[in-house]
């Protein structure tokens, strides 16, 4: 399996007999969201959610070990952001024309999946509970559903049991070095997704 997907952690169920997606070399990768308002560099200029966050930081580790890696939100500075590439989402539609990835990451919307995205592998991040929700429905526009617990996943799998297969867990990315050891409780890193301002 790629390593950016299992750096991702993405299960080799979910991949098997893709020839794209088994070569070794960089990777194109696309994440879009058509929730907050973002860019790169937002969570240096106030605050951001959590599941914007895990986005934002696992497209700037991927990118960081040399995948060129996209970004669709709804962004209000497009432009380049520690290796990553922000575009406005109204730019998808175009951008899809003329571009093919290996894989395309739609965090939280089935909606960006049933569009004419071409992509090897096209995946869900679920970031919300699912209950009643037509879950097994959204495997006919993805590939799999990677999911931020294995609680979130087993939860959903318990209402909808087939999904199991085509289903991963990808624990929410930070950049440790943005959030330093505490001294006074044995090196601990404290972490919110959302800082508030005291």
């Amino acid at each position: 399996m790629a390593p950016a997907l299992v750096e991702f952690g993405v299960s080799s169920a979910i991949v098997e007999g893709n020839e794209i997606l088994s070569r070794h070399a960089p990777m194109t990768i696309a994440f879009a969201t058509h929730s907050v308002p973002m860019h790169g560099d937002t969570p240096w200029e106030r605050c951001l959610g959590g599941s914007e966050s895990a986005m934002l930081f696992a497209a700037r580790g991927l990118a960081a070990r040399g995948h060129d890696v996209d970004v669709f939100t709804r962004c209000e500075a497009p432009g380049v952001y520690q290796g990553v590439t922000y575009h406005d989402l109204g730019q998808l539609g175009e951008q899809a024309r003329l571009r093919c990835w290996d894989v395309f990451v739609s965090l939280r919307f089935v909606d960006l999946l049933q569009r004419d995205i071409r992509a090897a592998l096209r995946l869900l991040w679920c970031q919300d509970v699912l209950a009643g929700m037509p879950v097994r429905d959204w495997l006919a526009w993805c590939d799999g559903l990677v999911f931020v617990s294995e609680w979130h996943r087993q939860q959903t799998i318990s209402a909808h049991p087939d999904i199991e297969p085509c289903s991963a867990v990808v624990r929410n990315p930070v950049d440790l070095e943005l959030v330093p050891p505490s001294a006074d409780n044995g090196g601990t890193r404290p972490y919110i997704a959302a800082p508030v301002a005291a």
